[in-house]
């Protein structure tokens, strides 16, 4: 056989052999690593979801106290339903996060982790706010010392509302994905808190506590200062949110 003719032989083989690799379907591709499973995150959310419930029920609180003042006929009766309603659906909420299937599945790997033990520390606090809010007699439109009571208690549920939204941003800006945006909202944080922990002070030991503690009933007056010793604890407890 002729060189030249044995050379184009070759090399059609040749190209028919690269041509058939070539044909072959690529091997599929890897798929990425799952990021390992971060269990702080889990509970970050938790919190998260926890503080929005508290949020509902300090609202429907406020609007249920708004109600309570009789200023407005059939407009505060559907107040203070409404305000009810987001009482307990809030509480349900904490409720649920706090015994509900993920914490369950939380509580198998992390029981001992003290940011289990934070957690539920908080629950108590914001429960115990809300049981006070449940429990609170309406007050007497007519009188003048039931009704500096029931504006205090409004006070103090404001107080929590902004721990509450100041432990919210807190929160946000701990997961690090906004730089200098991230900066600003932790200084807001601090700065409600501040002013929540004020609030708190001024309604309990300010002027007008001491002048309605002589004019008041020693029951709601102790009520009063059982619900401010709640909402001190439930303030204390947010500023703490890692």
């Amino acid at each position: 056989m002729p060189a030249n003719r044995t050379f184009l032989m070759t090399a059609a083989i040749a190209a028919t052999c690269f041509a058939a690799a070539c044909s072959q379907p690529a091997p599929p591709p890897e798929k990425p690593a799952a990021p390992a499973h971060d269990a702080a995150m889990d509970m970050h959310h938790l919190h998260g979801l926890m503080s929005h419930g508290l949020e509902m029920a300090l609202e429907g609180a406020s609007l249920k106290m708004l109600g309570q003042m009789n200023m407005a006929g059939a407009v505060d009766s559907a107040a203070v339903s409404h305000g009810d309603s987001m009482l307990a659906e809030g509480r349900t909420l904490i409720d649920t996060a706090i015994s509900g299937p993920a914490m369950t599945a939380m509580h198998a790997a992390n029981a001992n982790d003290p940011l289990m033990t934070y957690t539920h520390e908080l629950a108590k606090n914001m429960t115990a706010v809300l049981d006070g809010l449940q429990q609170m007699a309406a007050p007497d439109p007519k009188k003048a010392q039931d009704m500096t009571m029931h504006h205090m208690h409004i006070a103090l549920a404001h107080a929590a509302l902004m721990a509450s939204q100041g432990a919210t941003l807190k929160m946000t800006a701990s997961m690090k994905m906004a730089d200098g945006i991230d900066q600003e909202a932790t200084t807001h944080a601090a700065a409600m808190f501040a002013h929540a922990r004020a609030l708190y002070t001024d309604t309990i030991n300010g002027d007008a506590m001491k002048t309605v503690h002589g004019a008041a009933a020693a029951d709601a007056m102790t009520a009063t200062h059982s619900f401010g010793e709640s909402v001190n604890a439930l303030i204390e407890s947010l500023a703490k949110m890692p």
